[in-house]
């Protein structure tokens, strides 16, 4: 397992970078599909295109609120549904990509950029256990664990300790 996200920063930065970046690219998407069917350049042919992409952004700009209030709350199972909503989503973008890879080379840049995003949500998963452990850790709660040892513990002043717990 990584010690960092991206080997440089901080799991919680990179949760803010992934964040960030997340709202942007929904905001972008949005924005792209608005300008698109604004123009009216986009035939009848293009429009379910267009409408997916909407839905995109959306999901987009709700796994980015997701990712951000989980680096807010510090609550674990909202990075695990960031880390689905965006794993769907690339998904999508990267088989969209792959497939039109020959024909534009900004695809071919896309996939280079899916490529990074596939290794910041593995980066997530470091965030994840440092914030369930984080969670699971109770202030004023001691752990108590069971030895094999017959052998009773003593204290500093070398009485024998023997109550129950």
């Amino acid at each position: 397992m990584v010690k960092k996200f991206c080997f440089i920063f901080s799991f919680r930065n990179g949760a803010i970078i992934m964040s960030f970046a997340s709202l942007i690219t929904g905001i972008a998407l949005i924005l792209e599909c608005v300008v698109e069917l604004k123009g009216g350049e986009s035939s009848k042919k293009y429009n379910s295109f267009v409408v997916i992409g909407i839905i995109m952004g959306l999901t987009s700009l709700l796994a980015g609120g997701v990712l951000a209030a989980s680096v807010i709350q510090a609550k674990e199972r909202y990075i695990l549904l960031y880390m689905l909503l965006e794993s769907v989503l690339l998904l999508i973008v990267s088989i969209y990509s792959g497939m039109f890879v020959f024909t534009n080379a900004a695809f071919l840049f896309l996939i280079m950029i899916c490529g990074l995003l596939w290794l910041g949500i593995y980066g997530l998963y470091g965030f994840y256990l440092e914030i369930a452990e984080y969670n699971l850790a109770k202030p004023g709660v001691y752990e108590i664990s069971y030895t094999d040892n017959a052998a009773y513990a003593t204290s500093p002043s070398g009485q024998v300790e023997n109550t129950a717990v």
